[in-house]
This record gives C-alpha cells, sequence and structure tokens, in this order.
C-alpha cells in the first residue's frame, strides 16, 4: 500500500451527520445504510449547490463521545461562512499533516480503513495524531469512483 504524506489547510465540509459506532461502521451494510440517510435528507441536491467542487464528496467521522459515539458525515467542502440548512451542520477540520492512500473504487473500504490505519502509524517517522479528532474519506469523483482515506499524522 503507498501512503503520501501531505499537508492540509483547514476546510468545511457541509453535510448530514449520523451517529454510529466504529462496529457498527464496519457491520455489513451499515456503511450503505449511512450513505441512504444523506440520499433521504438532500433528495434534491441543495448541499452540493452551496460548494465550489460539487462532483467531490467528503465522509468525516470524529468521535460525539470519547472511545465511544463517532458522528459520521457525508456532504461537501463548502466556503468559509457557509450556513448550513435545516438539519445539516458545516465541520470545520483544523489543518494538519496527513498520511493519504488512494484506492480503486470497489475495493472493501471497511478491511481497508483496518488496514490503513495501522500501516499509516507505521508509516517511517509518523504516528497517528490522536489530538486531531477528525479522519475522513475522500470521493473526487463522487461516491462510485475511486477513494482516498486521510489521517492525521505526527511525526514521532
Amino acid at each position: 500500500m503507498k501512503i503520501e504524506i501531505v499537508k492540509r489547510d483547514a476546510f468545511q465540509v457541509c453535510g448530514y451527520a449520523v451517529p454510529t459506532t466504529l462496529r457498527e461502521y464496519g457491520r455489513e451494510g451499515n456503511r450503505a445504510e449511512l450513505i441512504n440517510n444523506y440520499r433521504t435528507h438532500d433528495p434534491s441536491g441543495e448541499l452540493s449547490k452551496l460548494s465550489d467542487t460539487p462532483d467531490e464528496l467528503f465522509a468525516l467521522a470524529w468521535y460525539a463521545s470519547p472511545g465511544k459515539v463517532i458522528e459520521y458525515l457525508l456532504g461537501y467542502a463548502v466556503p468559509d461562512g457557509t450556513v448550513a440548512p435545516e438539519g445539516a451542520l458545516v465541520k470545520h477540520v483544523a489543518p494538519a499533516t496527513y498520511a493519504v492512500g488512494s484506492f480503486d473504487a470497489g475495493t472493501d473500504i471497511v478491511r481497508i480503513w483496518t488496514e490503513f490505519y495501522y500501516e499509516a502509524g507505521s508509516t517511517a517517522g509518523f504516528q497517528p495524531d490522536l489530538q486531531h479528532d477528525v479522519w475522513f474519506e475522500y470521493y473526487p469523483e463522487g461516491l462510485n469512483g475511486r477513494y482516498q482515506l486521510w489521517i492525521a499524522v505526527t511525526q514521532k
């Protein structure tokens, strides 16, 4: 697995958040439920109109309560100052250094997240940055295309 180290500026994503757990996220079919929740809340594509890059989607995850419940937010990068539509939220992602892996469409994302996390954590000179509370998936061509996994890292 090829892992790149990338510095990224702060950005915001506007989408619909769903509480889940890591165990539930890994359950077969659960990821499809999370994506369907997004489609249910935004059937007319209003969120994509807020973005300068409407073909690119982000799936953010962060702990809502330490080590237990995570929030999973699927949405679009939006400019500073964007006001979220009713029921949606704008999540700010702080600047960070990331380990980034790129994967083909159809690659089992639950399996690859596990492998990627441990491999990214052992990338020469880096370890996961446990102070950075967001990790994410990036879909440059929409949900059915290739994707990237991003996890914040710090130097050892």
